[in-house]
């Protein structure tokens, strides 16, 4: 009788060797790991209470300048909406100023008596050009070209 044919045994493929890991890529120890491993040493407990302080003083700081960068921010933001606001305004001012006519009466010792009168207040001029310029002085009256 024949012999079934066994099958080859499977080599594993050859691993080339890997570069070992660099420090940087280690999981760093946590603020508790390095306390436990305190107690184990004197040295290290004030190494780990020397961290322990360090750590908590750089974060106390770190709170501070984002509480102070937030502040600002915010304070940033108000005087924007405040400019914003004040522009809008200044418009506003603007618009109604442009609508309102103001009519000014001028003492009664600079009323001139004179043969041509303003259409638009009660002053009266010696010469159409006193008239004239007159009127474009307190009223906004440009004569138009023709």
């Amino acid at each position: 009788m024949a012999k079934a044919a066994q099958p080859a045994p499977v080599v594993p493929p050859v691993r080339q060797p890997s570069e070992p890991t660099p420090i940087r890529d280690l999981v760093e120890p946590t603020i508790e790991q390095l306390l436990l491993a305190g107690k184990r040493s004197p040295k290290v407990a004030k190494l780990a209470e020397k961290i322990t302080g360090d750590v908590a003083r750089l974060r106390l700081r770190l709170n501070e300048e984002r509480a102070a960068a937030e502040a600002k921010r915010k304070a940033e933001e108000a005087s924007a909406a405040a400019r914003a606001e004040m522009e809008k305004l200044e418009e506003r001012l603007a618009e109604l100023r442009s609508q309102v006519k103001v009519k000014r009466t001028p003492p009664a010792s600079n009323r001139v008596a004179g043969a041509y009168p303003c259409p638009n207040c009660d002053r009266a001029f010696d010469t159409p050009q006193g008239r004239a310029l007159h009127r474009r002085r307190e009223h906004g009256y440009v004569k138009a070209a023709g």
